[in-house]
């Protein structure tokens, strides 16, 4: 599916010397992708094949149809061209082509390029549509827009309904979607404990986001038996796939060294990770790091630049530090 932003229930940060925890609930969210989580076609096509594609596709083969709807919409061997992806794709749904049924749905609720594209109705129905056909991405999407209420009202409790289906059978951003509802009772009544179900469940799927809060739910010892061993395990994992908020985290256990044997070069590294993916905690401690001098050699023009970058993004604390700095 296509599915990005982080469902973040808490990060621990430091700030110079300080050590803290800092709540932020998280909203269930989709990637930035706007279409599915597939992977783009590697295929390459010779001019013949794209020939024969466009043939078959005007004889209303609705694979073809759909096919040549994925050359245009990944400009594969074709100009990129959205507009003439959404045409193919229609031509082919419009026969009853799950697929593309199901694509019309992301696109025209997220949008391509950007925002353009959107149009709620049209996502409903091609939703509705491939929902009534047992798809789960599409079972997926109507929970998301009954908790996001852009399409419909908003309606927690249809959300979690169809929510659960795609999660019972499997789905692995719907039983993320649905912990997170547990974890904060919205839909159905808070329960921890189905919270850490559920997001186990997508964890050993792979999905870095439930990974990171089995990590807190470890940490904390909540709806868990407190296990510092499993939140790193739980938290390198959702690191090496590149997520923010748990190599910021990472970072803290490393600076700390409370549970892990103190290592201030894997603390900088971490911190560095999140930092330049534009994480605002990582980036103060990263500047506090450069001017500290731990793990790097002290620099205070880089301390400076971390702080303001950080500041630029919102973090409070980070503009404090860096108005005394550049004073």
């Amino acid at each position: 599916m296509s599915f990005k932003e982080l469902l973040i229930r808490k990060a621990s940060i430091f700030s110079l010397a300080v050590v803290m925890s800092m709540p932020a609930l998280a909203e269930i969210t989709v990637d930035e992708n706007t279409k599915l989580n597939k992977p783009e076609s590697t295929q390459t096509y010779t001019a013949a094949e794209i020939r024969d594609i466009l043939n078959r596709a005007q004889q209303m083969d609705p694979a073809a149809q759909y096919e040549l709807g994925e050359l245009y919409y990944y400009g594969n061997g074709v100009a990129q061209n959205y507009q003439k992806a959404i045409e193919w794709y229609e031509k082919a749904a419009n026969q009853g082509f799950l697929q593309a049924k199901v694509d019309l749905g992301f696109i025209y609720y997220y949008g391509y390029d950007g925002d353009y594209g959107i149009d709620y109705d049209k996502a409903l129905e091609w939703t509705f549509s491939a929902a009534d056909q047992k798809d789960n991405d599409a079972l997926y999407l109507l929970g998301e827009m009954y908790y996001e209420g852009k399409a419909v009202p908003r309606d927690y409790d249809e959300a979690a309904k169809w929510l659960r289906v795609a999660a019972e059978k499997g789905h692995a951003d719907a039983q993320l979607s649905l912990g997170y509802m547990y974890d904060q009772g919205k839909g159905v009544y808070e329960d921890k404990r189905e919270a850490f179900s559920w997001y186990q469940k997508a964890a050993v799927q792979g999905n870095s986001t439930a990974q990171y809060n089995l990590g807190v739910f470890y940490e904390e010892g909540e709806a868990v038996e407190q296990n510092y061993k499993k939140a790193i395990e739980w938290y390198t994992k959702a690191a090496e796939q590149g997520y923010d908020m748990a190599q910021n985290n990472l970072g803290v256990i490393y600076y700390n060294g409370e549970y892990a044997r103190q290592d201030y070069k894997k603390a900088f590294d971490y911190y560095m990770m999140a930092a330049e993916q534009g994480n605002e905690i990582a980036q103060d401690n990263l500047a506090g790091m450069y001017y500290y001098g731990e793990g790097v050699a002290q620099n205070i023009e880089q301390a400076k630049e971390w702080y303001g970058k950080s500041c630029d993004n919102g973090y409070k604390e980070a503009c404090e530090i860096y108005r005394e700095l550049i004073d």
